[in-house]
């Protein structure tokens, strides 16, 4: 028997009401996470139920690694979060763990008692354990906009962005900026121009470029403030076609500057307006005209996390 002690009661609440239902399969799962559960697991304010989804399937998925297999695989069904839990109401999931029968009662019994034995000692350990934060996913924060502005008619390429990072939660002290280029001969020089400072960049794989951005004093939950940085590429470096903005994070709004320059010899690009990546080339957006000056803007608000926004034009091209 596993002793639970009152916040392991409320997660446990919290679980019992997550899983009634369709469990994580459910649609409104922001109004169905409960406040211990929506900590634990960093749900962002205005996160669509794909999201939540995503980030509760993975916290149970973690916590259930130091169950037993059985009691592991009771919680996940129960949950909706196994890979392979069919899309049914509570009870008929929890039959597939014991019987195919429907009308196997005492099957179905051995199956709560299950559940409700993984419930509490999932319950317990994550209370006990600190959460490790994940690496890839710093929560706490999502951005009420993103500008950028990018010049391709320069001494190599220049892209300047502002963000302006919403706090989710008290005393937030730093974000993450995280950017994909390609390979060139000499590094990409990346600086913070206000509102922060740098306290690291790495390179976790080629051409992957993280930023760790302390912000002046820590912010509360609502508070926003803007930070500006730039990302300069030498004469040579490659750029593709496309600048592209993709993130599971919520994202308010995006304005997207692009300068090709009045000799680029181009009248339109053609705007990215929320597409998986695999349809990016094949996304019908209306064009949007350049100016005389080889220049664009182009807007997006409410976007959907996950999907591709951005623009692209007619071919690849260097710097300088």
């Amino acid at each position: 028997m596993v002793d639970v002690g009152p916040l392991d009661d409320q997660i446990m609440n919290e679980i019992q009401r997550l899983r009634q239902g369709r469990g994580l399969r459910a649609d409104g799962l922001d109004e169905r996470t409960g406040p211990r559960l929506r900590a634990l697991v960093e749900i962002d304010p205005g996160e669509n139920d794909a999201v939540i989804r995503g980030k509760l399937a993975r916290f149970f998925q973690r916590g259930c690694a130091g169950l037993p297999e059985d009691l592991a695989r009771a919680l996940l069904v129960s949950i909706g979060a196994a890979d392979d839990a069919p899309e049914r109401l509570l009870n008929e999931r929890l039959l597939t763990l014991v019987s195919t029968n429907k009308s196997d009662r005492t099957g179905l019994r051995t199956a709560q008692r299950r559940m409700q034995e993984a419930t509490r000692r999932f319950a317990r350990s994550v209370e006990r354990s600190p959460r490790e934060p994940d690496e890839y996913y710093p929560g706490g924060w999502h951005l009420g906009s993103l500008m950028t502005f990018i010049q391709l008619d320069g001494p190599g390429i220049h892209v300047r962005q502002v963000r302006e990072v919403v706090s989710s939660r008290d005393g937030l002290r730093e974000f993450i900026v995280s950017t994909t280029i390609a390979d060139g001969p000499e590094p990409p020089e990346f600086r913070v121009e206000s509102g922060g400072r740098l306290i690291r960049t790495t390179e976790p794989a080629p051409g992957y470029l993280r930023a760790v951005i302390q912000l002046p004093k820590p912010l509360p939950s609502g508070a926003r403030h803007r930070v500006t940085t730039s990302l300069h590429l030498p004469a040579g470096h490659p750029f593709g076609s496309r600048y592209l903005f993709q993130s599971q994070r919520r994202c308010d709004h995006l304005r997207v500057h692009l300068r090709l320059g009045p000799e680029c010899g181009w009248d339109t690009v053609t705007p990215i307006t929320g597409v998986p990546t695999g349809m990016i080339e094949s996304d019908t957006a209306v064009p949007a005209p350049l100016d005389p000056f080889g220049e664009v803007e182009i807007e997006f608000t409410d976007l959907r996390p996950g999907l591709a926004y951005g623009v692209r034009w007619p071919q690849s091209r260097t710097g300088g």
